[in-house]
């Protein structure tokens, strides 16, 4: 079960099925991957071929992350909250939107 979704086009095509924020071209394996965690409870029930699921490490451990493009990704997170309840968000190019990163990860600003 879906618990929490923090990027917003993510979070308008899962709740009104409004695809207006997401690619084209990714909204059909985006659709099929926000069911499929939907229904998940434990992050091996996503384990399908296609998906390419794999754990996450560094400062984003306790993630995992399903990959939508070569590109682009869906990461959640059952850490925290109840077994089986997720909490989502994108990966583009590696720079990961809706989580904040700890200070100390984030490039200096040029002055």
């Amino acid at each position: 079960m879906i618990r929490n979704v923090k990027h917003r086009g993510l979070k308008k095509l899962f709740e009104q099925d409004d695809c207006s924020k997401i690619r084209p071209d990714l909204v059909d394996k985006t659709k099929r991957v926000l069911a499929r965690l939907n229904a998940s409870v434990t992050p091996q029930d996503m384990n399908v071929p296609g998906f390419g699921l794999h754990a996450m490490t560094g400062n984003r451990k306790g993630f995992w992350s399903v990959v939508i493009s070569r590109n682009w990704r869906i990461i959640s997170a059952s850490k925290g909250v109840m077994p089986g309840m997720w909490i989502l968000s994108i990966i583009t190019k590696g720079v990961c939107h809706a989580h904040e990163k700890p200070a100390a990860s984030r490039p200096a600003r040029p002055a």
